[in-house]
């Protein structure tokens, strides 16, 4: 998968209908039972890859925050919620940042922008390259 950020000021969202909370996305990656070592090592490995995720969806938006001035101050009105959209035989996950002075919402996914790319210019969009987040 392609390894850029994308980060959009999207106007504010109060319904988040599909989406589950940061909290709950890393506390339950996987739907496996754990009935043996195996099945604890692929549990463990999907928590460890949520975790990164969400770190660096995280790390865009502070990078973007610090270049773009799109006003993210660093505060959430409520947990962020993490959505995915499936693509291509798989499905990749979004994240929606509400910030608590006015509502302002930041949607950051990698490797794709929602929309689509061609529905971009009328959106205010950064792309991170991995490399600026080293």
């Amino acid at each position: 998968m392609n390894t850029d950020w994308y980060v959009q000021l999207v106007p504010p969202v109060d319904f988040f209908d599909g989406m589950i909370s940061v909290g709950r996305y890393l506390s339950s990656p996987t739907n496996t039972k754990i009935n043996n070592p195996w099945d604890l090592d692929h549990a463990m490995e999907q928590a460890k890859e949520r975790l990164e995720w969400v770190e660096g969806a995280m790390k865009a938006l502070e990078h973007v925050s610090r270049s773009v001035r799109w006003g993210w101050e660093g505060d959430f009105r409520h947990e962020p919620y993490v959505g995915a959209l499936p693509w291509s035989g798989a499905s990749y996950p979004y994240l929606v940042v509400k910030q608590e002075n006015n509502g302002s919402c930041y949607l950051v996914s990698q490797g794709f922008a929602v929309p689509m790319e061609s529905e971009l210019a009328v959106m205010d969009v950064a792309k991170v390259s991995a490399a600026e987040l080293a």
